[in-house]
């Protein structure tokens, strides 16, 4: 999946965007000459590589630089040389070879792949531009940049700020339903005037906010200055605590930590916690649904959580 074509012409179409040419085409050389691993390998050298055995962890570690080739192509031409972002990425793949345990039943290249693109933007945030911008301003500006690009390739014009903030950050109207039924003391509909109000008051704050980050991220001043003189509020403050970006980054940390799930360990896990929309469940309805005994499903929730664990340490 991750391996790439080492032939001339391929190196030297992927040279223009690197001053040294001669050291970046050695490199794809070198990373070229160690085979990828097999699933077997990969469990092999990855239980040595966990119980401490130096020369297993090399292996895995060399044996996987070309996924870091792969990722660090995707982030050609946003302010940084290949071969530092690959340098950035492969400090990702060192940290994930040490911390990978086989039994969180996941090949390396899942487990590795986040940590190798978050060291990878934080280069990018930190040393391609004159200003640090806050990791989390830096995801949500880049995700409505692609939004903006895509919307333009296929109805060749730019989106609205209000479009693109309802794709980034929609708006569930059964849960607006429900909390407003809540906090009103009566069953509301969700065509109902209160549920479509709060959900156009919602929209208009997610906008204001989208808006706001867009300006931030455009403009050459520093997140870390005083909003203003006499206060001791940082301009990045101002964005750090909204709470609709907050829950669309966390529900993409929710997404990239399930990766290590199987399909089935998924749905215990959103049935349990109500995640994905759905209602928390029981032991016993979940064991309905699934056909198991209560204390298997307790088994098998207590297994995801421990992969979720695993999974955490390297995010």
């Amino acid at each position: 999946m991750f391996a790439l074509d080492y032939r001339k012409n391929e190196c030297n179409s992927l040279s223009e965007y690197n001053n040294d040419n001669t050291i970046l085409i050695e490199y794809y050389k070198e990373v070229g000459k160690h085979p990828l691993l097999s699933k077997e390998e990969e469990i092999e050298l990855g239980k040595k590589a966990f119980n401490g055995d130096k020369k297993a962890l090399d292996k895995l570690i060399t044996c996987n630089l070309r996924l870091v080739i792969s990722i660090a192509i995707k982030y050609i031409g946003k302010g940084m040389p290949l071969m530092d972002l690959i340098q950035e990425g492969n400090i990702g793949l060192i940290e994930s070879a040490k911390k990978f345990n086989p039994a969180m039943n996941c090949r390396f290249a899942t487990y590795a792949t986040y940590l190798i693109k978050q060291l990878i933007i934080r280069a990018l945030d930190n040393k391609s531009k004159t200003i640090r911008i806050p990791i989390h301003i830096s995801i949500i500006y880049n995700n409505y940049k692609k939004i903006v690009d895509h919307y333009k390739k296929i109805y060749e014009e730019e989106p609205t700020i209000e479009e693109v903030s309802k794709i980034i950050n929609p708006i569930s109207k059964s849960k607006v339903r429900q909390k407003m039924s809540k906090r009103l003391h009566k069953i509301l509909s969700e065509d109902s005037p209160e549920v479509i109000a709060e959900i156009k008051r919602q929209e208009k704050k997610n906008t204001e906010q989208l808006a706001e980050i867009i300006k931030l991220s455009s403009e050459p001043l520093s997140f870390d200055m005083n909003l203003t003189s006499d206060s001791d509020l940082k301009i990045g403050d101002t964005i750090a605590d909204t709470d609709c970006y907050r829950e669309y980054l966390d529900n993409e940390e929710i997404k990239d930590l399930m990766s290590t799930l199987t399909d089935e360990e998924k749905n215990i896990i959103n049935w349990r916690y109500g995640l994905k929309n759905t209602k928390k469940c029981t032991l016993e309805e979940v064991s309905q649904k699934l056909g198991y005994s209560k204390e298997r499903i307790r088994q098998k929730e207590n297994l995801a959580i421990e992969k979720l664990k695993i999974k955490q340490q390297c995010m």
